[in-house]
């Protein structure tokens, strides 16, 4: 679905996040708008999406919807969710958003979810690789797509060894997403980036330090 890179002809990517689709029409249609306005202008290869994409309550009709738009421009895309997808009553859970996603046949999100070499299951929702080739059919690059979660529980908290400081306190790439990650990339020879809406924890050390 994705063209091969070729020498003459760099692969184009332009990603977009946070859009926030809300209940509030204005606000969803300027947006949507200046979206569809910016991939036709740019004509990109592919189009990621960084998280936070859908947002407030009933929000199955712009979950859909989103997914047309992008069946109607014909234009390959890779989603990951944030943390405001799925995190109250009343929001399309997140499991249900992705499925919702996969309508589009454009969707990179692979039908089934990736476990181990062990077989173990990976933690979240659309943890997935992208890989792009060349013109003589090498991954010359990859994507690495990552559920960065929502709202961590109590229990999430204790298993680090951390306390609760805020009521909407953040989750982060679990050990078995991480496994996955170095499973996925052990014998590529190419660079690779990771798309993920929540920052890592380092992020936050280094800000306070």
């Amino acid at each position: 679905m994705i063209r091969k890179i070729t020498k003459d002809r760099p692969l184009k990517i332009l990603s977009f996040t946070d859009m926030h689709l809300d209940r509030d029409e204005g606000q969803r249609l300027a947006t949507l708008k200046a979206f569809r306005e910016t991939i036709e202008t740019e004509k990109p290869d592919l189009v990621t999406m960084g998280g936070d994409n859908v947002v407030g309550h009933a929000g199955e009709e712009r979950t859909r919807a989103l997914a047309a738009l992008m069946t109607e421009l014909k234009m390959p895309w890779a989603p990951v969710l944030g943390n405001h997808e799925g995190d109250m009553e009343g929001r399309v859970p997140r499991k249900d958003g992705i499925e919702m996603f996969k309508e589009s046949p454009y969707c990179l999100i692979p039908e089934k979810e990736p476990v181990l070499a062990d077989g173990t299951p990976v933690w979240g929702n659309a943890n997935y690789s992208v890989p792009l080739y060349n013109d003589k059919g090498e991954i010359c690059f990859r994507l690495i797509m990552m559920d960065g979660g929502s709202h961590a529980t109590d229990e999430d908290l204790a298993e680090v060894g951390l306390t609760r400081v805020h009521n909407n306190e953040y989750e982060w790439l679990k050990e078995s997403q991480i496994a996955w990650y170095k499973e996925v990339i052990k014998d590529d020879e190419c660079q690779t980036i990771i798309f993920c809406h929540i920052r890592l924890p380092v992020y936050n050390e280094a800000l306070e330090n």
